[in-house]
């Protein structure tokens, strides 16, 4: 998911719906991709900054049955540049636990 999140107006809610489906359809990986703070006041139509702060506050670390196996910033990467440059985002990888037998 790139670059959508932050034009709703109920991010968390959708975000954790989408995952409930992917979950549903067996999906093993979910990709969450924001802009920094730059890129985010550059488009008049984002409603919802999300940042590492974000995903915090509203427990979106870990979701179901998904948690996220990479953070990274891209094209630079540490979160600082997301102020300077339009351009920077973050991606969060997230990614379904695996059940094990016993």
């Amino acid at each position: 998911m790139s670059q959508v999140l932050e034009h709703l107006e109920d991010p968390n809610g959708t975000f954790r719906r989408i995952l409930s489906s992917c979950n549903a359809l067996g999906i093993e990986r979910a990709i969450l991709v924001v802009p920094g703070m730059k890129g985010f006041r550059s488009d008049g139509t984002h409603k919802i900054f999300i940042d590492e702060e974000y995903l915090t506050e509203h427990s979106l670390w870990r979701v179901l049955t998904y948690s996220v196996t990479k953070k990274e910033y891209f094209p630079f990467p540490c979160s600082w540049a997301g102020r300077h440059f339009t351009h920077n985002e973050l991606r969060a990888t997230y990614d379904r636990e695996r059940r094990t037998c016993s």
